[in-house]
């Protein structure tokens, strides 16, 4: 089965990439691009595409809008090429929807069109244009879910090939490892391609503190404060792990954890 294939993508070099990747394989037929969501939604209507590759953030219409905008009786299959935003992630867990991560791995792109020919395959035009509505519109309430909080809630970590969703809740702390952090849950480790100083941003301070120029701590997983020789303080997690305090965090880190302004 040849799908009729349109490529959204504000981007001209991951356009380029996704053009390449396509052309080597034998059942597509690159039928457009588009450059933004407005264009695609033209093309939609203009070329009846069997399948679509829509990149998540575009100038003007996002993916998602595009989505909802969309009114058409036979739906093409949509892959999102995407760095990954997490308030999509269901979406692509129902199987409605699929993702590549950018820069594209062809292997993976793959078998996200194989999985869109099914559908195609096994589901009728009614039943795609349902399941596309009830995708957009859980899309759009955890969108907003996920606005309403200024702070991330998860974290999306590239693991041996395929991405770890990683709710924030869960990690007792975050510790610079090199060029990465490595981020602990009670019942993993795991590898971010992130900073401690970026992190530090994006996290509720309500719940996590620095206390390190290297450590971020869960203050819901502190058990213990350990003093030291010479004034040195070690916080024990309750998985037992012991979490240095820098002396320029020690002051700020004792007064959260004792509501005592003179602990230290």
């Amino acid at each position: 089965m040849t799908l009729r294939t349109l490529i959204a993508d504000d981007e001209p070099l991951a356009q380029r990439r996704l053009v390449i990747a396509l052309n080597k394989l034998d059942d597509i037929d690159l039928v457009g691009t588009a450059d933004d969501g407005e264009q695609a939604l033209e093309a939609i209507a203009a070329l009846k595409p069997d399948l679509l590759l829509l990149d998540v953030m575009m100038p003007g219409m996002n993916g998602f809008e595009l989505l909802k905008a969309l009114e058409v009786e036979d739906p093409p299959a949509v892959i999102f090429v995407t760095a990954f935003d997490n308030y999509a992630v269901d979406a692509f867990n129902e199987g409605a929807l699929d993702y590549v991560l950018k820069p594209v791995d062809e292997t993976r792109l793959c078998k996200a069109i194989d999985r869109a020919r099914d559908r195609r395959r096994t589901l009728k035009a009614e039943a795609r244009v349902e399941q596309l509505r009830d995708v957009v519109a859980r899309l759009d309430q955890a969108r907003a879910d996920d606005l309403q909080s200024p702070y991330d809630q998860d974290l999306w970590i590239n693991s041996r090939g395929s991405v770890v969703r990683v709710p924030v809740k869960d990690v007792r702390c975050f510790r610079a490892a090199g060029d990465y952090v490595s981020v602990q849950t009670g019942t993993a480790k795991h590898l971010a391609d992130d900073t401690i100083t970026s992190l530090d941003d994006r996290l509720d301070p309500d719940q996590f503190l620095r206390v390190h120029r290297s450590s971020i701590v869960n203050l819901s997983s502190v058990r213990a404060i350990e003093r030291e020789k010479f004034g040195a303080v070690v916080l024990v997690l309750d998985d037992d792990t012991r979490i240095r305090v820098s002396k320029s965090y020690k002051k700020q880190t004792l007064q959260r954890l004792t509501h005592k302004g003179s602990a230290a």
